[in-house]
């Protein structure tokens, strides 16, 4: 189960959106600046995601994006399993090309049994689960970390000037 730029392009854009006001549309292009996402793949993954009823498309005066329903009602799962296609998790996690459900690679067997635990783990992590871990909030937000680390560095340098 190897996964896409797509897919780390559209978790990275529902986590963001997550942070924002849940009652407002978000813009497209705001999401793609803050996250410094491409806009033109970023819609294209939003369509998709908008078609699995992940996401809601406004149009008119407030037009934007929403969640369709609260990120603790969305599974990672769901959405990978949207933009990547539902036979996700029966994908070999070994091999790309090689194995097959009609020709499968001699290792399919042994490494099924952890492509089933990690389809279940994805199916218990919600959208609410990203955005408020640390570990993948810097990953969603590059200029976080960035920021955090620039603070840093100017505490360090205050502290050491006489």
């Amino acid at each position: 189960m190897k996964l896409s730029r797509e897919s780390d392009y559209g978790l990275r854009g529902l986590v963001a959106l997550v942070r924002r006001d849940p009652d407002r549309a978000t813009m497209l292009a705001d999401i793609a600046a803050a996250e410094g996402l491409p806009y033109s793949f970023l819609s294209k993954i939003f369509q998709k995601l908008a078609q699995h009823r992940i996401l809601t498309a406004h149009r008119g005066a407030h037009r934007g994006y929403t969640l369709a329903r609260p990120p603790g009602a969305i599974t990672v799962r769901e959405v990978l399993e949207a933009i990547e296609g539902p036979d996700l998790a029966d994908r070999c996690l070994i091999w790309d090309r090689d194995c097959s459900p009609v020709r499968r690679c001699m290792l399919h067997a042994e490494v099924a049994a952890a492509g089933r635990v990690l389809a279940a783990s994805l199916e218990k992590t919600t959208l609410a689960d990203l955005a408020t871990d640390p570990e993948t909030s810097d990953r969603a937000r590059p200029a976080a970390k960035a920021e955090r680390e620039t603070h840093r560095t100017a505490k360090a340098v205050r502290e050491k000037s006489p």
